[in-house]
């Protein structure tokens, strides 16, 4: 940009009296860049477009047009700039990325503290985080409470708490007190490696249009020198002059240089690309926002994308003598040593209700069916409906049926006196919890004009069926394993370009199917790393309208930009045939066209907007 702003102070100067000299030193040092890169191209005995401009611009110094050669480099010269910044703006999405980890670490050992390079941590290793520091590796709190900033890495705005247990990735920031971490993984490995990885990656995989563009501006040169030797030669032989026969030759080289095609795809894509990785999106390269523009039919996995793949208790119907807050503090007590989903959300309920619950004794699990023990002066069961044959209560069997039928799974309980007096049952009831933005996004896309939104998952038809109605969902597909998801996608995909959302792991053969693949709940997951075209950082949903929304701009902004060079070219051309354009009206309508495609392009810096 200081070789393009100087190359313009000298092209104004060299209109004084007695410094038209000046345009001269303007060309030279416009042009200065081009000229490495040109000889390297021109050695694999290749041409592009700066060959072009190159020639033209050293042709007019030849015709004594100095001024106009150095308007040429100029506004290449400023051209070259814009490109840059936009390369330099995706690269700075990798940049803020690497920034974000620490170059030292203090861990904990036997003999004391130490600090050790970031690149030396072994998993395993504690590590002590001070506030406002990134965690250097993924890992578990062992030690400390608090909130983390992950706003950098998946995009979330709000601060999200972390207490022992949690678990953290690297590149995350530290807001309130130290915190001690368990290392889960070594630099090379972590998830923010990971993601700068794929950012890379999506910089190098370039989408359909650029690869065409990218051909046609390889290809296309050779046209163009071979028509402006072709005007030159039969300008000749009408006996025009020499002098004015290469002018005109020139001229037709300047007009139907493809600059502003060439450009027009990378521009638009990089910068999509650069707005993408700063707001949780994940983009593998500009191929899948060109297809993401393009959907129509979306198919989601159940669990762990429309929900969150956790249990949460919805009823407790009662029997007997038993009430409601009773059966949850008593279950939650026996339930209070597992970790098991189930237990976890009768214990999530219970403190809800602010019971406290008590350590239970005599504890016995039943394999495969549920667990008994001693809760005061109760006996207490929990578990399958078939882990009480002979002494379910009339209505129990309905109850869990009815619930089955709702989608509901459950889990039965038990309470007796330590004589094996039944003082009551209860029927658990729980449903894995919807997204709290599921119902919205999905309305957002049909807003979209997304015509056909279906549900997919391996539960039971109850269950996949009861969130597809909540959703709105047009259809479901219930019961299905990893190859019956896959063959639903290719049927899909032949009727219209469709998406799969899935969580990346089962759901890896159907997201590798689809015209577009998006992981939810992928970060730090390989495998969704690599079945996935799209990683939606922090399980964010409503991502998925804003993708689409990204790649309908971007299109919009490419097919805008091709248009606009193509008429751009074809006018300046007709002009220079017929011989009714001045040199400098090429330049300024050929380098200008460009600039005007480069800044179109870079408005992708500014995203889309999102409902949520």
């Amino acid at each position: 940009m200081r070789l393009a702003v100087l190359c313009g102070l000298l092209l104004g100067l060299s209109y004084l009296p007695n410094l038209r000299w000046l345009a001269i030193v303007a060309a030279i040092v416009g042009g200065v860049e081009a000229v490495p890169s040109t000889f390297h191209t021109l050695r694999k005995r290749e041409l592009d477009v700066e060959f072009l401009m190159l020639l033209s611009a050293v042709g007019s110094l030849l015709l004594d047009r100095p001024q106009e050669s150095a308007v040429l480099m100029f506004l290449f010269s400023l051209s070259r700039a814009l490109e840059s910044f936009t390369l330099a703006r995706t690269k700075n999405a990798i940049e803020a990325l690497v920034a974000l980890r620490p170059s030292t670490v203090v861990i904990r050992t036997p003999e004391g503290q130490k600090s050790i390079p970031v690149e030396e941590v072994a998993m395993g290793d504690l590590i002590l985080v001070p506030p406002f520091q990134a965690f250097a590796v993924d890992g578990s709190v062992l030690e400390g409470e608090g909130s983390v900033d992950a706003s950098a890495l998946t995009g979330e705005s709000r601060p999200v708490s972390v207490e022992v247990g949690s678990k953290v990735q690297a590149g995350v920031r530290n807001l309130d007190f130290g915190l001690v971490i368990k290392a889960e993984s070594t630099v090379e490995n972590s998830t923010l490696s990971k993601v700068i990885s794929l950012v890379e990656n999506a910089q190098q995989n370039k989408a359909s249009g650029e690869k065409i563009s990218g051909w046609f501006g390889s290809r296309y040169t050779w046209f163009v020198l071979l028509a402006a030797v072709l005007m030159l030669t039969v300008k000749l032989g009408l006996g025009v002059p020499f002098q004015q026969a290469a002018y005109a030759s020139l001229t037709l080289l300047v007009a139907l240089s493809p600059c502003a095609l060439v450009i027009s795809v990378p521009a638009a894509t990089l910068s999509a690309l650069a707005w993408a990785a700063k707001n949780g999106l994940l983009i593998r390269g500009g191929e899948y926002i060109e297809r993401a523009g393009e959907i129509k039919t979306i198919l989601l996995d159940k669990t762990g994308t429309l929900t969150r793949g956790r249990p949460v208790v919805t009823r407790v119907l009662t029997f007997g003598a038993l009430v409601r807050d009773e059966a949850i503090c008593a279950a939650s007590s026996l339930e209070s040593q597992s970790d098991h989903p189930v237990a976890l959300a009768i214990i999530d309920e219970a403190r809800k209700q602010g019971c406290m619950g008590v350590e239970p004794t005599e504890v016995q699990v039943v394999p495969g069916k549920g667990i008994r023990g001693n809760v005061q002066d109760s006996f207490v069961e929990v578990g399958q409906i078939t882990m009480f044959p002979n002494t379910l209560p009339e209505g129990v069997g309905k109850a869990v049926k009815e619930a089955f039928e709702r989608g509901e799974s459950t889990t039965v309980l038990r309470v007796a006196d330590r004589a094996g007096v039944e003082k009551g049952f209860a029927v658990i009831c729980l449903e894995d919890e919807l997204r709290s933005s599921a119902i919205a996004n999905l309305a957002e896309l049909r807003e979209l004009g997304v015509t056909e939104i279906s549900v997919l998952s391996g539960d039971s038809n109850g269950a996949v069926a009861a969130i597809a109605k909540r959703v709105g969902a047009d259809r479901f597909f219930a019961e299905t394993l990893p190859a019956d998801k896959e063959r639903i996608i290719a049927e899909a995909n032949e009727k219209a370009p469709t998406m799969m959302v899935g969580d990346g792991v089962n759901d890896a053969p159907a997201l590798a199917r689809a015209s577009v693949g998006v992981a939810m709940g992928g970060l730090g997951s390989d495998i969704a790393m690599n079945a996935a075209d799209v990683v939606l950082m922090n399980d964010r949903l409503e991502l998925i309208p804003t993708l689409i929304k990204l790649g309908r701009k971007t299109k919009a902004i490419v097919r805008a930009n091709l248009i606009f060079g193509g008429v751009v070219i074809g006018v300046l051309t007709l002009g220079a045939t017929l011989g009714i354009l001045p040199l400098p009206v090429a330049v300024v309508g050929h380098e200008g066209s460009t600039i005007i495609v480069i800044l179109n392009g870079l408005r992708l810096l500014g995203g889309v907007r999102s409902k949520q």
